[in-house]
């Protein structure tokens, strides 16, 4: 490698390394209620067995309307994967809390307690957060692996970071974050084998990382069932011109990753329901709901299909319309042959989480900011902005600023107020958000010393400012890609 494009190379690193620090602080700096059933439920878990060393969730139960019944105890109805991801996490900061006093209560009269909040933002954190920031990073590598401009990868994983409810719910102690990051990883580890030649020890790293991804993402989210495998079949997709040795290689080491890491779920399964293949929504308390087709599940409704895009109520393109670029990103994507691998698993991934959603008897997620069941598409789906931006003239550039400029804002006002908008709005946007948000009724970590003003907002402002002139300062300095 000469001179210049290791140069050029190093300031990418550098680039990319910033922008993940801008947007892991961003998301740390915000919070999301802790007494949503959903939270509840999940963190209910964590605790019970930090404490207990049980999974049942006796002394949370009062807390939530999340939660499954079985043979007199209580457990949370959700896959445990994001609790068991946040035991660590939740346990440190529950250590701390009892080192300055023992005498702390997590529930007092049947709802939890400012510290059982502070335990749910730490493991947040570490949890949603961190793995949303590190899927944007690997989303700013890959568009430059397939060609991106070093402006144009920034601008997908912006769009990613920042511009998408990905960012919210990087805040909240729900699923959807973590099981996205572990599809998006997956995909990225596998997009990264079929791309490069073979090597033995790398081969099996990597088919263990992927199946263990996948796999776990299952473990936090039930629905990551589907997406996992249409990943999987890319996978195959990927290993069908390899050598035989190599398909043997990448089969053994993913299938066992798979295994270790479906484990937990068999396992938790098995202790609180009896059987490794009943989860908890089977035993679901309330939620008649659930009892229609497969779990709640039934057959798409294009009247729903509809709302999820573009209805005031839950439509993704109003808390989002950057996506409306996303079709012309894909445009650009089919153009390059290489890739068109990577652009049918993104069509056909995407495509699922509409269609499954719009089947689902709770297709609005309840108290829900946008539609929450399909964010982990949205990293798939900004994949294709790095080659739009790239792609493009600068009489397309500036609109597209315009609208992630928009995008961000839209963001900033939901994720500073809240991810969990009442179903009582039927346009939470300029119903409940924007009204709240101009009030300064906002969620930061100002919130611990009981400050709610939009003044708040101003030191995240700062990070965006001096983070946004380095990396300014570094591509000015050596002017990488076009």
């Amino acid at each position: 490698m000469d001179k210049k494009n290791k140069k050029d190379n190093e300031i990418r690193i550098k680039v990319g390394i910033s922008c993940f620090f801008i947007l892991f602080i961003s998301y740390a700096y915000f919070l999301q209620t802790y007494k949503n059933p959903n939270v509840v439920t999940r963190m209910g878990l964590t605790l019970s067995l930090i404490e207990n060393g049980s999974i049942k969730i006796n002394q949370y139960q009062r807390a939530t309307i999340d939660k499954a019944y079985h043979k007199g105890n209580y457990y949370s109805d959700k896959a445990p994967g994001l609790s068991f991801t946040a035991i660590p996490f939740a346990a440190i900061a529950d250590a701390v809390l009892r080192f300055k006093n023992t005498s702390i209560s997590l529930v007092e009269s049947g709802k939890v307690s400012r510290a059982f909040g502070v335990i749910v933002h730490f493991s947040t954190i570490f949890t949603s957060g961190l793995s949303t920031a590190i899927a944007a990073l690997v989303l700013y590598f890959i568009a430059l692996r397939i060609g991106a401009s070093i402006t144009g990868a920034v601008f997908a994983m912006l769009c990613f970071g920042l511009a998408t409810p990905a960012w919210g719910w990087a805040t909240a102690f729900f699923g959807h974050a973590t099981a996205s990051s572990c599809l998006f990883l997956g995909f990225a580890i596998i997009f990264h084998l079929r791309h490069s030649p073979a090597d033995a020890r790398r081969d099996a790293c990597f088919g263990f990382l992927a199946g263990a991804l996948l796999s776990w993402a299952v473990v936090v989210e039930f629905t990551s069932a589907i997406s996992a495998a249409m990943i999987g079949i890319y996978a195959l997709m990927t290993g069908i011109h390899w050598d035989r040795s190599r398909q043997i290689r990448g089969l053994l080491a993913a299938a066992t990753g798979i295994i270790i890491f479906i484990s937990p779920l068999l396992a938790y399964n098995s202790i609180a329901f009896g059987s490794p293949f009943v989860i908890g929504y089977e035993h679901v308390v309330g939620f008649e709901g659930m009892k229609q087709g497969f779990f709640g599940i039934t057959l798409p409704n294009l009247s729903i299909l509809l709302q999820i895009l573009f209805s005031q109520y839950r439509g993704i393109l109003w808390i989002s319309p950057i996506l409306m670029l996303t079709p012309v990103g894909i445009y650009y994507l089919w153009r390059l042959e290489n890739y068109r691998a990577e652009l049918l698993t993104i069509i056909m991934l995407s495509a699922y989480y509409l269609l499954f959603n719009s089947a689902y008897h709770f297709w609005d997620g309840g108290y829900s900011t946008g539609p929450r069941h399909v964010t982990p598409m949205l990293a798939f789906l900004c994949l294709p902005l790095a080659v739009f931006w790239t792609s493009s003239s600068l009489k397309w550039r500036i609109p597209a600023l315009g609208i992630l400029v928009l995008s961000i804002c839209t963001s900033l006002i939901c994720v500073s107020v809240s991810m969990m908008s009442p179903d009582t709005f039927q346009k939470p946007l300029f119903e409940y958000l924007i009204p709240e948000f101009i009030k300064g009724n906002l969620q930061t970590i100002f919130t611990y010393i009981g400050i709610k003003a939009l003044v708040t907002l101003v030191p995240i402002f700062i990070v965006w400012i001096v983070g946004g002139i380095y990396i300014a300062w570094l591509l000015r300095g050596s002017k990488p890609g076009p």
